[in-house]
């Protein structure tokens, strides 16, 4: 066995520490290398981010940015176009309203001959379609812009068909058509529904009905059972050309059995579909179109609210047109209540000021002083005063800033006497225990 020296072996020592050393110095040299390319990677995938941020974000970003806003433009734009709209519709609507307010009522208080009454029940079913298209225009309106809702009220079910009825008899008689009624006994009865909307849906299916049947007949069959009314309109006109499982509620894409102006079945399903009922549209076996209508209706049991509206009433009349104020007057007097009229709002303050009155009639476009200012002066000074709005502006807006200013209730022109009691029997049944 071979021996080593201690200097031989110190010697062996430092060769290998000298050895070591090199090592540790190449490998130092090449991670120093290793660690500048990475660094160098690290410049150049910031450079790349850069130059994308420069040229593609940033342009990106610019684009995006200006059809964002061209967007917001055209959002308010449209917004504002919407807006105009709705306030022409409404404008249009009131100033309709307020001549036809003189017309319908005129036409019912005329004193004529029988061999003349033809003439009378044809300016009765003129007016009746012309309040019937503003409806129509306004329903629609409110539809496109989700402010519809129904307002069910209790009334006599016979009364509400046969109001509509009443309307197309000069219609049907003047085509030489015969327009036939068969009404149970049944529905004479109160029902809690939105009588108003319900009567949309007769007249707008009595409309057709008479449109497109030239000779022959147009009947009307109507029950009551088990809190369900089952309507039907037959005529015998031109049928439909195709089968209707549902109606379609884009207007340019209904059957061309409709005509008008193509609205009024859009709101049809609407109204139906509210009501949780059901349309259904077939062709007679032998000629004509049969339209058959079931709702689910809720029975009013309660005694009749004619009860709640107290004796020797005292009222306000706050309205700027004479014709208006004259209408509105003769209907209360005609219901025995005392009324005493005033041409704007600050009249109107004034006169309460010094009298009590225990119900007022508010309209709510006048000069000088309107109806929301005078409602919000008068229901600050006294929280007990019965405020009743009167007005052609049938946007909820309007009725819902009227509330706001202390108005209980309203009614929409044209007004007629049952309105009239409708309001007051809501205004004091709080009164009746």
């Amino acid at each position: 066995m071979a021996s080593f020296s201690v200097s031989e072996v110190e010697a062996l020592l430092k060769k290998l520490d000298t050895a070591v050393s090199l090592f540790e110095q190449q490998a130092v040299k090449k991670v120093d290398w290793i660690a500048s390319i990475e660094l160098l990677c690290w410049f150049f995938t910031l450079a790349l981010l850069f130059l994308e941020l420069r040229f593609v974000f940033m342009p990106m970003e610019k684009r995006v940015l200006e059809t964002l806003q061209k967007y917001q433009q055209q959002k308010e734009f449209a917004e504002q176009v919407s807006n105009i709209k709705e306030h022409f519709i409404a404008r249009a609507s009131h100033e309709f309203r307020t001549p036809l307010q003189g017309l319908i009522t005129s036409i019912d208080e005329l004193k004529i001959p029988t061999s003349q009454q033809d003439i009378q029940r044809q300016a009765r079913y003129c007016s009746a379609r012309l309040l019937a298209m503003l409806d129509e225009l306004q329903d629609l309106q409110a539809l496109s812009l989700n402010r519809w809702s129904l307002n069910p009220t209790s009334d006599n079910l016979l009364t509400t068909i046969n109001k509509v009825l009443v309307v197309y008899e000069y219609g049907c008689t003047e085509k030489g058509l015969k327009l036939i009624r068969e009404l149970a006994a049944s529905l004479d009865c109160a029902v809690i529904v939105d009588h108003a909307r319900l009567q949309q849906i007769v007249n707008e299916l009595l409309s057709n009905a008479l449109k497109f049947t030239e000779q022959g007949e147009v009947k009307v069959i109507a029950t009551l059972n088990n809190n369900q009314l089952s309507l039907s309109v037959e005529d015998t006109g031109c049928g439909f050309d195709h089968l209707i499982e549902q109606l379609e509620l884009d207007s340019t894409e209904q059957s061309n059995h409709f005509q008008g102006l193509r609205t009024g079945l859009t709101r049809v399903q609407y109204i139906v579909d509210a009501l949780k009922g059901e349309i259904r549209f077939e062709n007679n076996r032998q000629q004509g179109a049969s339209v058959f209508l079931t709702l689910p209706l809720e029975m009013d049991t309660t005694l009749s609210k004619s009860s709640s509206i107290p004796d020797n009433l005292h009222c306000l009349v706050v309205e700027d047109n004479p014709l208006n104020m004259l209408v509105l007057t003769k209907l209360l007097t005609a219901l025995n209540i005392h009324a005493e009229c005033a041409e704007n709002g600050k009249i109107a303050c004034e006169m309460v000021a010094k009298k009590s009155y225990d119900v007022i009639f508010m309209d709510l476009n006048m000069p000088v002083m309107d109806g929301f200012e005078a409602t919000k002066i008068l229901h600050d000074n006294d929280k007990t005063l019965s405020i009743i709005v009167v007005t052609a502006n049938t946007s909820d807006s309007d009725l819902a800033r009227a509330k706001a200013c202390g108005a209980i209730g309203h009614i929409h022109k044209p007004i007629d006497q049952q309105s009239i009691i409708a309001a007051l029997n809501d205004a004091f049944l709080p009164e009746v225990d």
